[in-house]
């Protein structure tokens, strides 16, 4: 499944796994079908954003896996599910659990590649858990270790993990550095989560720097990757960005909407906000809520909860290119 992730094409590799599961019935070897429900599981967190199928989906395959013994595929599904459990349930300290002992087994196997994830997916941990020091030396550890195996893939995803961290931290300048070297190292790969990530910290940290005209660029651009890759966390995330660009210009109902939308979304799909997260946003959302009044804010917002998915995208993609 790695290798349609990487490349933007979650839905190629999500069909080709459900109609080989299908085809083979029981007849498919346990490790093969292991590996297919743990590639399924991905897919269906990175594209439905239905984590509770997802769980099962790794939880099924992982169960598989230890009753073969076959430590690799352990490791893996433990990653998978660590980062879901973390990432989009809120549950940091069940990830870490998990993820700690995914890295101890590809310390076991000697995996470079493995154990540079697992610092990665720890690092991400960190961040939603507020250990935001932490998480910096862990996407900092991660970073070395896969440019050592020239692994630029990686090292790009890596990079732009370690911008968002430092961006929550408050140094909007290091943030956007990382973020533009993340760009550029996915230049060529025009449809991946890694330039989608790339393209959106750079969005947010300008936002942070006053840079609105890159800000919106910069955000509209990850927008369009992200729902064209079929990402419901990052678009959702990124209209949040969105948002607080939209009230720095002014255009205040139109930032209560993406608002709206963005945490309707959150709420139906499980995405959790962290309280770094929530930090970041809240100062421009405090602005644009003082200057519409409760009753408009509300309003507003209401109009924006009442959005599909794809109307947001399409609204807040209209607007940015209408520049109002």
């Amino acid at each position: 499944m790695r290798f349609w992730y990487v490349r933007g094409h979650l839905s190629e590799g999500r069909r080709w796994l459900e109609e080989g599961l299908a085809k083979a019935g029981d007849g498919v070897a346990v490790s093969g079908r292991a590996k297919a429900l743990v590639g399924l599981g991905l897919a269906v967190d990175e594209q439905e954003g239905d984590y509770e199928k997802a769980a099962q989906l790794y939880e099924k395959g992982l169960a598989l896996y230890r009753d073969l013994g076959e430590r690799e595929g352990i490791a893996n599904g433990l990653y998978n599910l660590g980062v879901m459990v973390g990432h989009n349930q809120g549950d940091p300290e069940r990830a870490t659990m998990l993820l700690e002992e995914s890295l101890g087994i590809y310390r076991e196997l000697g995996d470079e590649h493995g154990i540079a994830s697992l610092l990665n997916a720890l690092g991400m941990s960190a961040t939603y858990q507020g250990y935001l020091a932490r998480a910096v030396t862990m996407y900092e550890e991660a970073l070395t270790a896969s440019r050592e195996a020239g692994d630029a893939a990686s090292a790009a995803r890596y990079l732009g993990n370690l911008s968002y961290a430092v961006l929550l931290l408050g140094d909007h300048k290091r943030a956007r550095t990382f973020a533009e070297e993340a760009l550029t190292m996915t230049r060529g790969q025009e449809n991946t989560p890694f330039r989608m990530v790339a393209l959106g910290n750079l969005g947010l940290a300008a936002r942070e720097q006053g840079d609105h005209e890159r800000a919106a660029a910069s955000l509209g651009e990850a927008l369009t990757i992200g729902h064209e890759i079929g990402d419901k966390r990052g678009v959702i995330e990124i209209l949040e960005g969105l948002a607080g660009v939209a009230g720095l210009l002014g255009e205040d109902r139109r930032a209560a909407r993406l608002w709206g939308v963005a945490q309707a979304w959150r709420q139906a799909t499980g995405v959790h906000l962290a309280d770094a997260e929530r930090a970041l946003h809240e100062p421009h959302l405090a602005i644009v809520s003082s200057q519409l009044g409760d009753a408009t804010w509300e309003e507003a917002l209401a109009e924006g909860r009442a959005m599909t998915l794809e109307e947001a995208v399409s609204y807040a993609l209209a607007e940015e290119e209408a520049g109002g």
